[in-house]
């Protein structure tokens, strides 16, 4: 089996915008809730599983607002 190993170079700042998906989303939430510093994720779908998604981070400690 194959070992990748990441070493950090510093902070990643910037803007990425993608069309929406739920797929994305999901992607968004895990990735931010790994990272210090606050996040805003756009245009994603609340649907059923992204909000069960949310939850399970918000259980493990994770702040997640929900805005207009």
């Amino acid at each position: 089996m194959n070992e990748i190993t990441i070493e950090p170079r510093g902070p990643l700042r910037g803007a990425l915008c993608v069309p929406g998906d739920k797929s994305i989303g999901h992607r968004a939430l895990l990735i931010n809730a790994l990272t210090n510093g606050k996040a805003r994720v756009r245009g994603a779908k609340l649907a059923g599983d992204l909000v069960a998604t949310m939850n399970g981070l918000r259980a493990l400690g994770v702040e997640i607002s929900v805005g207009q």
